[in-house]
């Protein structure tokens, strides 16, 4: 499937409220169940769900996807998520614009809230996992503050290129979790390393 068919089926599913079911090539997490919100030249904004629960907003990049499906068995989780009273929380949280990726982080940056940033590779479980604040959006990438498992702000800022970034999350419940319990807020300024 190219990149145009696999766009042409995310934009036929914006506004419908139909599930789907996205397909990608990264072992460490090859498929995304939920909403599709809005598409862009390279991006789509798709809001998740984890088997009953809203998992917040996710960017992923159209190039990745390898599979769309939404079909029978995305009907019946919409009835039975819409017997549950969970489809109307299905909302767009804004005007997120989607056709390159230092517009998506300066819109973030914009609302001052935490996100996740994710760069993972296509040949191994592996992948850089950046969770924090955005600091500024350049020509080459974004300077990100990241606080680590037990809730610290690293010493220095990480330096991330435009190009390695896969994924990018936002609003959902692991991210709005750990912030409460952070050892106070983003001290990081000064330059990217």
């Amino acid at each position: 499937m190219d990149k145009d068919e696999v766009r042409q089926q995310l934009r036929s599913l914006v506004g419908t409220r139909k599930k789907v079911r996205l397909t990608r090539g990264f072992p460490s997490e090859p498929r995304h169940n939920g909403f599709v919100l809005a598409v862009g030249r390279e991006w789509t904004l798709l809001q998740q769900f984890h088997d009953f629960s809203p998992e917040g907003y996710t960017v992923l990049r159209v190039q990745d996807i390898t599979g769309v499906r939404s079909g029978e068995y995305e009907r019946h989780w919409e009835r039975m998520l819409a017997a549950e009273g969970l489809l109307d929380r299905i909302s767009v949280p804004g005007d997120v614009p989607l056709d390159d990726i230092p517009e998506i982080l300066k819109w973030l940056q914009r609302r001052c809230q935490n996100i996740i940033v994710e760069c993972e590779d296509l040949e191994e479980d592996v992948e850089d996992f950046y969770i924090g604040q955005i600091l500024s959006v350049d020509e080459e990438g974004v300077c990100f503050a990241n606080f680590d498992g037990l809730g610290r702000w690293d010493k220095a800022p990480h330096a991330i290129p435009f190009g390695e970034i896969t994924k990018v999350q936002f609003e959902t419940p692991y991210v709005e979790t750990f912030s409460r319990y952070l050892e106070g807020p983003c001290p990081q300024t000064g330059p990217c390393v």
